[in-house]
């Protein structure tokens, strides 16, 4: 079992100049000679937190083409004071840069949900050289209210060192391995940290961040209305925050008036009895007559005036947001709850942490840990509670984001401001659905096909999010590009249907050929377009330590009719339907025969049914991830006969 230590710290330049000389032995390092090295090397990594800037120098070593990955760092901060660097190479000769414009940019995929993130890369990378990197923001992170800083990266750290001022108003909490040696020390400006021979982190496919404790320094700001219950145990901290600051926050910082007593008037008039679907039906109504300027449509973006653009927004004025007719995500949220006050719901408010970012410790007393917020209602039976979240437009009551699923939050009840830990649930997999029907005709050139997907629950949200911002035109371009992204099939035509509307079901439809095999024999793919509906990892760790964490229990279920052409026959591969403890995937294709011919009719499903487990379902998890490859490679063959 791993030991984990807390150690509470107090509350918190490197030079500016030449480069430190590099030692001739550096360069006959190898990747072999450095375990989990993946081809490069942190030699240096240097950060200093002052109260008005901020300052960071790497010195990285590249030992392979692979390696070169160790050098895509996030874009610079707007607030960028300067950048120097260089690119050292074993003959001693260098390439300097000095602006950000020397920097490429570029986009690449991120771990298991086909993510892209931007990237910058220094010029001048070859699969053998030294990247020395300098620069400074004019900013600081230590006048907010928390920030973390992860100790381990991707590669091996040789040496790792950390200034954090003295006059930070931040407290700090170390969470590390008790094996992990840090040498403390300080000068009159900032507190030292130290760190040798940091291992590399080895990716872990299909893990969460919120079930991990990676090794990190977190800063965070304590308001001074709990000073007296930092020395208290976590319910007495947590009852002190619900009772001297989230009650006052809801009580007394709301703000109403005329305008929003008259919207109220008009909003909960006739509502459903039942109290779930009086929550829905407050928050459809509430979508009906106040725009998220947050989330908008091409027609209302054009819609808005100068005036609307410069327009201060106070979240928490429910009066300005009835009289304009518009607010932001959380004056969104803020009215919602006050409208399920005034509907008699006693609404329970849920402070989360997205599980990708953090997980929310009730045992850490860090008012600031959490990044959202949700709304509960209770059911008429009291045995249940429907989620929901008014500040994402389109999203419906009781459709929980996978990135709050299966995680804790702090549930404070409005009925008596007190709180408790709370388990967001996980959601069943009929709450996140895909359909895809195919329809496909080999022909002598081309083989047609037609395609039309539909979605449900937070699927058809995630799907709706991409279009609903576009112009029609815009919508069904991003369509055709995304079914065309293969390079192996031409859309013909395309539709996004219903993207807008918040109650009628989102779809779309779309036409395209691919140039058909030559032959007696050729191979049809019963789904052209599709994804493959789960990540698979090009590179598993030796051995897994993290849970298995699935993006959420899902159903992607698709069907297909093939027409074969006369004077051919279909060649079907046998029926598959495995499973386990994580999943099941089935993929079954018959012929039909009837007066118009002879159709192939398959289908492909692939149903996550376990979002978590130990670190010793991987197997389970790689057999899982293996049929769903399976699955989505499995071809028709056709064989002429006449």
């Amino acid at each position: 079992m791993r030991q984990w230590l807390f150690a509470l710290l107090l509350p918190l330049c490197l030079h500016a100049g030449g480069w430190d000389p590099v030692p001739p032995e550096t360069w006959s390092i190898r990747p072999e000679s450095t375990k989990g090295s993946a081809g490069a090397i942190f030699l240096l990594d240097w950060s200093r937190y002052g109260v008005n800037d901020t300052e960071h120098r790497l010195r990285i070593l590249i030992l392979s083409e692979a390696g070169k990955s160790a050098v895509q760092l996030d874009p610079f901060s707007p607030l960028l004071d300067k950048v120097e660097g260089r690119t050292l190479y074993p003959d001693g000769k260098e390439t300097d840069f000095n602006k950000a414009e020397d920097f490429s940019n570029q986009v690449v995929s991120r771990g298991s949900d086909d993510v892209t993130r931007k990237i910058i890369v220094p010029p001048g990378l070859t699969d053998h050289c030294i990247v020395d990197l300098h620069w400074s923001d004019r900013g600081t992170v230590l006048w907010g209210n928390r920030f973390d800083r992860q100790i381990l990266r991707s590669y091996p750290i040789r040496n790792l060192e950390l200034q954090l001022s003295t006059w930070s108003p931040l407290g700090s909490v170390w969470v590390k391995p008790t094996n992990m040696a840090i040498e403390v020390s300080e000068n009159k400006d900032y507190h030292i940290y130290k760190f040798k021979d940091l291992p590399a982190l080895e990716p872990e496919p299909y893990s969460r961040e919120a079930w991990l404790f990676r090794p990190k320094l977190m800063c965070f700001k304590q308001p001074r209305l709990l000073f007296e219950s930092i020395s208290k145990t976590p319910d007495v901290y947590w009852q002190a925050a619900a009772k001297k600051i989230i009650q006052t926050d809801y009580q007394d910082k709301i703000e109403v008036g005329r305008k929003y007593r008259a919207l109220a008037q008009d909003i909960l008039s006739g509502l459903p009895e039942d109290p779930i679907q009086k929550a829905q039906e407050i928050q459809n109504r509430l979508y009906m007559r106040i725009l998220n300027i947050n989330a908008m449509t091409a027609t209302e973006r054009a819609a808005r005036t100068k005036n609307d653009e410069k327009a201060t927004v106070h979240s928490m004025d429910l009066d300005e947001a009835a009289d304009r007719k518009w607010t932001n995500s959380t004056g969104m949220f803020y009215l919602a709850y006050k409208l399920f006050v005034e509907a008699g719901l006693q609404p329970k408010i849920l402070f989360v942490a997205n599980r990708d970012e953090r997980g929310f410790r009730y045992g850490l007393l860090d008012f600031y840990q959490f990044d959202h917020v949700l709304l509960g209602i209770d059911s008429a039976d009291g045995k249940g509670i429907m989620l929901c979240d008014p500040s994402i437009r389109l999203l419906p009551a009781g459709i929980i984001d996978p990135s709050y699923q299966g995680t804790l939050a702090l549930l404070v009840d409005s009925k008596d401001w007190s709180a408790r830990p709370y388990q967001i649930p996980f959601q069943s997999s009929g709450l996140n659905r895909q359909e895809y029907e195919y329809e496909v005709s080999p022909g002598d050139a081309e083989d047609h096909f037609k395609v039309r997907g539909q979605f449900y629950g937070f699927e058809e949200w995630a799907e709706r999010f991409k279009y609903f911002s576009l112009t029609q035109k815009d919508a069904e371009r991003h369509l055709k590009e995304e079914l065309e992204s293969s390079r192996l099939y031409t859309v013909t035509r395309e539709t996004v249907t219903n993207r807008a509307e918040r109650n009628t079901p989102m779809t779309w439809e779309a036409e395209g050929t691919r140039e058909s095999d030559e032959g007696r024999r050729r191979e049809v793919n019963p789904f052209p377009t599709l994804k493959c509906p789960l990540w698979i990892p090009s590179a598993w760790p030796e051995h897994r330590t993290d849970p298995v964490v699935m993006y959420y229990v899902s159903l992607c279920q698709s069907t297909s009719r093939i027409h074969i052409p006369d004077g051919w026959r279909a060649s079907l591969p046998e029926p598959m339907e495995q499973g386990n403890q994580l999943g099941k995937v089935s993929w079954i294709a018959k012929e039909v025969h009837d007066d118009e011919g002879t159709t192939v009719v398959v289908s492909y499903q692939v149903n996550v049914t376990t979002t978590f487990a130990n670190a010793s379902a991987e197997s389970a998890l790689r057999n899982l991830l293996s049929w769903v490859e399976d699955g989505w490679n499995r071809r028709i063959r056709l064989e002429k006969i006449r």
